[in-house]
């Protein structure tokens, strides 16, 4: 299990981004990181990898500690940035990498390569963004690594990539291993969350299940909402006709559309709109 047991930390001193967090990670679970850029979500991840230590607090995987970034701690984990490290290293080389971590599984690596029409002989300095994190995704399900993490999941990739990684990370799905998926969008790779975390200027405003946190809000044609003031968060006019996005849809019965997860996000980080299920 990953753990975060009250974490506070900040770039500048007496400037908290991260307050008081206790949060904990289930195996065989993924999490979907959501929020605007600049919302803590890197921050959150780079804490968790052990490249941030200044924090207070404690955050333990399988009870090691990250700031210590332990031989097994480091073994356990695997991290892809927003940015991966391009550089003249060939494709091959990352095959005398895999063998540093104890459960990499060479044929994995392998047959995705193969299957892309990649070459051993490739530079990751010749690769577009897209097919640099790829690359780096593909090592990550082979190496098999307890703890995954990946930053701004979609970024560089177009939607047939991005429906490439849910199928293979669903095909690769580990009982062991706890995912964490960092994104401001989302919505390629919604079938994949378990649960989310919405974070807004490094606070986490809600925690739970996927389906739980689409049930919370919806849309609705205004001319036909009856609750009160407070349940409404937002109106929109499209081709004419206005709607509302409300709390507590189920009130409602089948006038009523589900919110997606975009809206979702809206919703809850909405300033003075706070979820009713807002993390206490």
């Amino acid at each position: 299990m990953l753990s975060l047991d009250k974490v506070s930390f900040g770039y500048s001193p007496g400037r908290a981004l991260i307050q008081n967090e206790s949060l904990s990670f289930e195996p065989g679970r993924t999490y979907g990181i959501i929020g605007r850029n600049g919302s803590g979500k890197t921050t959150l991840l780079n804490l968790i990898s052990g490249l941030l230590t200044g924090y207070r607090g404690a955050i333990r995987f399988d009870g090691m500690e990250s700031r210590k970034r332990s031989r097994d701690y480091l073994e356990a984990l695997y991290y892809i940035p927003e940015s991966p490290v391009r550089s003249d290293l060939k494709i091959s080389a990352f095959f005398r990498l895999g063998p540093l971590y104890p459960r990499w599984e060479r044929e994995i690596f392998d047959t995705l390569l193969k299957k892309n029409g990649l070459e051993g002989d490739m530079s990751l300095k010749s690769l577009s963004h897209g097919w640099l994190k790829r690359v780096y995704f593909y090592f990550g399900l082979a190496v098999r690594a307890r703890l995954f993490l990946m930053d701004e999941v979609n970024d560089g990739m177009d939607m047939p990539a991005q429906r490439e990684l849910v199928r293979e990370m669903v095909a690769h799905h580990d009982p062991e291993r706890i995912v964490l998926l960092a994104s401001h969008h989302m919505e390629e790779c919604q079938s994949l969350l378990d649960d989310i975390l919405v974070m807004e200027k490094g606070r986490i405003c809600y925690s739970g299940p996927l389906d739980e946190a689409l049930s919370l809000t919806g849309w609705m044609e205004a001319s036909d909402f009856k609750g009160p003031e407070s349940d409404l968060l937002q109106r929109k006019t499209i081709l004419g006709t206005e709607y509302v996005l409300i709390r507590h849809p189920e009130q409602h019965g089948n006038a009523v559309r589900p919110a997606d997860l975009v809206t979702f996000l809206e919703a809850v980080t909405m300033e003075g709109k706070e979820s009713d299920h807002e993390k206490k």
